[in-house]
């Protein structure tokens, strides 16, 4: 089974909780499910950038659209936020506007770069 469809099967299952996660006791991440929400709180990057190798933007573009679509198919949203703002929506609740442009989507919107930039910098 593809992983981005059992993804999508386990989300559809959790009704509502949170799952913090820890690295060398401090926290990562925190993920709170709601009913077809799931709001993902990134409080330090090198959790994200796990490979050692170069990232290939395109590749993960395509792997994040992929994901995007099947959120939105399901009528789940996926909301990234970092320092208390989004930053990032995917799926169902997605509305981009010059996001699309770049990510060629209607199921990315991209709400706040600056943030974004901060957080791959840290």
């Amino acid at each position: 089974m593809d992983f981005s469809i059992l993804f999508i099967k386990i989300i559809q299952k959790i009704a509502d909780g949170s799952l913090e996660i820890n690295i060398n006791d401090k926290p990562a991440f925190i993920i709170n499910f709601f009913k077809n929400r799931i709001v993902v709180e990134v409080f330090f990057c090198e959790t994200v950038i796990l490979s050692h190798e170069k990232p290939k933007f395109f590749h993960n573009l395509m792997n994040v659209k992929k994901i995007a679509q099947l959120l939105k198919d399901n009528g789940i949203t996926i909301v990234v936020v970092y320092d208390k703002k989004e930053i990032i929506i995917l799926g169902k609740d997605a509305n981009p506007k010059i996001s699309k442009f770049f990510t060629r989507s209607k199921h990315i919107e991209i709400k706040n770069l600056n943030e974004i930039r901060k957080l791959l910098k840290k």
